[in-house]
Order: structure tokens, then C-alpha cells, then sequence
């Protein structure tokens, strides 16, 4: 396990540093400036922004000194937000992120378990057919169309949610409220996913020698199906776990868009609109290791439920 460990912590960092070297090149070749706005500098009010940011030196240069700036956690300045650096742009709005992520997380498994559960229990009857055709739905409408529909509904007509905002108050219930929204939008998609994962993985356990043995000492149904067979058919979905939380997080951008929640997809567009160097790297920097760092974790997770996967 330890050997394990090392070795995906030593690709993970390798992984980092050339998504941060593409990322460097990208932007520097990029049409544009950071310093380009409607309001033209004078030539030396420009040569003076130009070497306060280091972008008078060498590319060279400017890479060694980015890549030092990484190693002792500095992301850098921000070229248009120039009173702050992105430290503190991205960290305010990343736990706004991760907690939209992980109440998007928690809809996804508590909507998707369960539907995939029944339809493999309901196997080509009519709740298979209803559930199955939820997955579809999930699978084919973009969370850039569902987010609005969702605010028409329930927000416009019924009047039962806020339309916009982010939580004031976590003791609130009426402020939680302005949480299900966007939370569902982000994750009806992995809905559909994992429902049809665990309909797999149920109904190839579900076939297996020792369910026919459980079944034959006498135990019930739902004893056989949650303690026996959902140990082993889960894994698929397991599996999914990983990239299905660093997509919900990473993935956030529309729906913050759409909810109006100050979460770092809104930083990551205004950062591409406006070339900000900084921004842009600082953002996908914590995105690719929020990517690197659940797969890991899924791995080891995998490993542990299904003893068949050797962790060497």
C-alpha cells in the first residue's frame, strides 16, 4: 500500500508540473495581453506594469520564477485584479465550490443508488422502465438547460425557491433552500450515471453463487440484496466515484453561472475573458489536483471493498 501511495504521489506531481508547463506556454502564446483594456497606457505607464509582472523578462524567466512561486504555495498576482493575488481569489471561492460540490455528491449517490437498486429489483417491469427513462433524461439534458427550466418551475411558477444567491446563513432553512436548486442541476446527470451503474452491477451479483446460497438459508430478500449483494455491486460505481466528484466540482461553472453563486468557476471564465494569467493557471492548478487527488482516493477505496484488487 505504501509503495503504492508514493508511486501515484510521484506521477500526481509529475502530472502537475506538465499541466502547469502546457498552461504557462498556452497563455503566454495566446492572443492578447493581461495589460490590453479599452483605456491605452502610455508607453511608460505600460513598461512599468510590464515589469512589476516580470513580463519584460525572458519566458525562461518568467516560468522559473512562476514554477518557485508554486513549490511555496504562492499561485502568484492577479493581472486584473491587481490589489489581490489569486491566493485570495481562489480559496474564498473554492470552499464555495466544494461545498456546492459535495451537496451535488450527496444528490447524486442518494438519487442514484436507490433508482438503480430498484430497477434491478423491478428487472423489466415497469419501475425498470420509469427508472431507466430518468437515466436517459439525465444522460440527454445539459445542466445548462435544466438549471433555467428549474428556475422557471419552481422559482417563477411556484414560487417555492430563490432564483439566485448563495446562503447567507447555515442555520437558516431558508437560506439552505437556495442550495437544492444547484445542487440537483449539478448533479441529475451523475443521477443517471450511477443508477445505471448500480442496475449493472446489481443484476450481474445478483446471479452469483453464493446469493443463490444466502437466498437458500432462508435470509430475506432485502437482507440478500443490501448486506450480500450490494458489497460487490456497488464497485462499478464505486469506480465512478472518483471522476464523478472532480467533475461535479470542476464542472460547476454553468451552474454557477446560471444560480449567480460566487463559487471559482466564476473566477476561471472572468480570468479567460480578461487573460489573467495568474487566475487562469491558479484555477486549473486546483482543479487538476482535485482531479488527481479522488481518483487516488478512489483507488484505495476500490481496493478496500473488493478484496480481489491488489494494492502492491
Amino acid at each position: 500500500m505504501t509503495g503504492f501511495l508514493l508511486r501515484r504521489a510521484v506521477a500526481g506531481v509529475l502530472t502537475l508540473f506538465v499541466i502547469a508547463t502546457l498552461c504557462f506556454l498556452i497563455s503566454r502564446f495566446a492572443p492578447g495581453s493581461p495589460i490590453t483594456s479599452e483605456k491605452q497606457h502610455l508607453p511608460e505607464v505600460k513598461a512599468n506594469i510590464e515589469r512589476h509582472y516580470w513580463l519584460d523578462r525572458p519566458l525562461y524567466v518568467q516560468y522559473g520564477r512562476t514554477l518557485l512561486g508554486y513549490f511555496r504555495g504562492d499561485l502568484g498576482p492577479s493581472f486584473y485584479y491587481r490589489d489581490r493575488t489569486v491566493n485570495d481569489l481562489v480559496w474564498p471561492a473554492f470552499r464555495v465550490s466544494i461545498v456546492l460540490g459535495c451537496a451535488g455528491f450527496v444528490v447524486a449517490v442518494l438519487l442514484g443508488v436507490p433508482l438503480g437498486l430498484l430497477s434491478a429489483a423491478c428487472q423489466n417491469r415497469w419501475p425498470d422502465y420509469l427508472s431507466m427513462s430518468v437515466a436517459i433524461g439525465g444522460i440527454c439534458i445539459p445542466n445548462f438547460l435544466l438549471g433555467p427550466l428549474l428556475v422557471l418551475a419552481f422559482c417563477f411558477l411556484f414560487s417555492w425557491f430563490e432564483p439566485a444567491g448563495w446562503p447567507a446563513s447555515w442555520t437558516d432553512l431558508g437560506e439552505l433552500k437556495r442550495l437544492l436548486l444547484p445542487s440537483f442541476t449539478l448533479a441529475f446527470i451523475h443521477v443517471a450515471y450511477i443508477s445505471r451503474l448500480t442496475r449493472a452491477g446489481m443484476l450481474d451479483v445478483m446471479n452469483k453463487d453464493y446469493i443463490r446460497t444466502a437466498r437458500a438459508k432462508g435470509l430475506a430478500e432485502p437482507a440478500v440484496v443490501l448486506k450480500h449483494g450490494l458489497k460487490n455491486g456497488i464497485t462499478p460505481v464505486v469506480s465512478y466515484l472518483g471522476p464523478m466528484t472532480a467533475l461535479i466540482v470542476t464542472g460547476s461553472i454553468v451552474v454557477e453561472k446560471v444560480f449567480d453563486i460566487p463559487g471559482l468557476g466564476q473566477h476561471f471564465v472572468k480570468a479567460a475573458l480578461n487573460r489573467d494569467y495568474g487566475l487562469v493557471m491558479g484555477t486549473v492548478l486546483v482543479y487538476s489536483t482535485l482531479v488527481i487527488v479522488f481518483n487516488l482516493a478512489v483507488d484505495i477505496l476500490y481496493g478496500i471493498l473488493d478484496p480481489r484488487v491488489r494494492i502492491q
